[in-house]
């Protein structure tokens, strides 16, 4: 699609660095962890007025910051991505609006299988 893919060099996560790549390099979307989004989302909130989309996985997204990001930024598309590291990425996906993220709800969804993957709901004996 054209995209360029900017790293954050290092091995632990910096959050001012992130801050200055998306301003330096325009970034229009950021992929993070769940907790990195709630910090960045408390921390640095102006980081979010320039990127259209926000994608966040690796643990459960937080309701009352995915609301927060969208009554903030009402511009920004957020996806809840889910995916067993297995999977080398997303498997399933769901996007995030205004009505799905509420901030007393219990919890955000997983969404659907993206294309080319399956989800199945499996029981206690492992049957569909």
């Amino acid at each position: 699609h054209g995209g360029t893919c900017v790293l954050q060099p290092g091995q632990h996560t910096d959050p001012h660095q992130i801050v200055e790549l998306v301003e330096r390099h325009r970034i229009t979307t950021l992929q993070m962890s769940a907790s990195l989004f709630n910090h960045m989302l408390d921390e640095h909130p102006q980081v979010f007025a320039t990127v259209r989309e926000a994608m966040t996985a690796g643990e459960a997204a937080s309701p009352s910051h995915t609301a927060r990001a969208l009554a903030d930024h009402p511009h920004l598309h957020l996806i809840n991505g889910y995916g067993p590291a297995e999977s080398m990425g997303f498997t399933t996906t769901h996007p995030i609006t205004s009505e799905s993220a509420v901030s007393g709800a219990a919890s955000i969804p997983i969404g659907g299988p993206v294309t080319g993957k399956n989800a199945y709901v499996l029981g206690p004996n492992l049957e569909l």
